[in-house]
Order: structure tokens, then C-alpha cells, then sequence
């Protein structure tokens, strides 16, 4: 991904082995814990499931949801177990998100 100048690149690990919903969810949770704003992250999250739908047909709206809850959770939940002194921080800034 190209923006403004600024690469940056996207590890597919996993893709396309299950279903397409936990594929479009896993790409949407990295970009919403980078440092964007919350429009940005908007604009490429709905950009990429609109391309993926264009593909593939539409998806499950609500396993897109279960799966984007449980990505963020569980994003909270490494941070607050987190081996570090600001672990409880990181975790509420996450769980805000």
C-alpha cells in the first residue's frame, strides 16, 4: 500500500483458507490499530470490502462483526497481558477503539 510517499506492506498469512469474512476482518483489524485517523481507516477498510465483495459477492454483515469484536478483544487482551509496565494503558487505549 502506497500513501502519500509511505509504503507500507501487507503479510497475507492465512488468507483465503477459511471463510472470506475472517479474511476481510483480519486486513480491517490491522488497519484499525495503525495510527490513521478515523476517516482514513474508514475509507481503506470500506475500500477493501467493497473491492473484495465486487469479487466474491456479498458477505455475512454479522459474522463480519463477530469476527472484527473478537480481533479487537483480542487485541485488549494481549495488551493488558502484556509483560510491560503500561500494559493497562495500552489495553484501555485499544478497548476505546
Amino acid at each position: 500500500m502506497d500513501d502519500n510517499g509511505r509504503l507500507g506492506l501487507i503479510d497475507f498469512d492465512r488468507f483465503s483458507l477459511g471463510d472470506p469474512e475472517l479474511d476481510i476482518t483480519t486486513f480491517q483489524a490491522e488497519v484499525d490499530f495503525e495510527g490513521l485517523s478515523a476517516s482514513r481507516r474508514d475509507d481503506i477498510n470500506g475500500a477493501f470490502l467493497a473491492g473484495y465483495e465486487w469479487h466474491a459477492g456479498p458477505m455475512d454483515l454479522s459474522l463480519l462483526l463477530a469476527y472484527r469484536v473478537h480481533k479487537s478483544l483480542a487485541k485488549v487482551l494481549r495488551a493488558v497481558r502484556a509483560i510491560r509496565p503500561d500494559g493497562d494503558v495500552r489495553a484501555a487505549r485499544h478497548l476505546q477503539r
